[in-house]
């Protein structure tokens, strides 16, 4: 059985989060009371809380292409190895 647990947020931390999620920069996005945060990599990468959409938006402006195209194949090699292993503890 899967439990998901979601935060209330304002219309305003809404937009941030959707932005900064868009920026696809950030492997971790998540939000703690109501604030939205962000981390690269799992590996110690320092922890980002974006405060307005300004900073969204920026995440999202700053890196190349090529990052881009990398980070998102990252992320998609990460996900397939979750999910595997997700459907391991399944059968389990």
């Amino acid at each position: 059985m899967k439990v998901y647990c979601n935060e209330q947020l304002t219309p305003k931390k809404q937009g941030i989060l959707r932005e900064a999620r868009q920026a696809k920069k950030f492997f971790f996005i998540w939000t703690s009371k109501g604030d939205v945060y962000c981390r690269k990599k799992l590996d110690g990468s320092q922890v980002i809380e974006v405060k307005d959409l300004i900073i969204a938006r920026y995440l999202e402006s700053t890196l190349s292409e090529m990052e881009k195209k990398q980070i998102q194949a990252n992320n998609q090699r990460a996900l397939q190895k979750w999910e595997a292993a997700n459907a391991m503890n399944a059968i389990a």
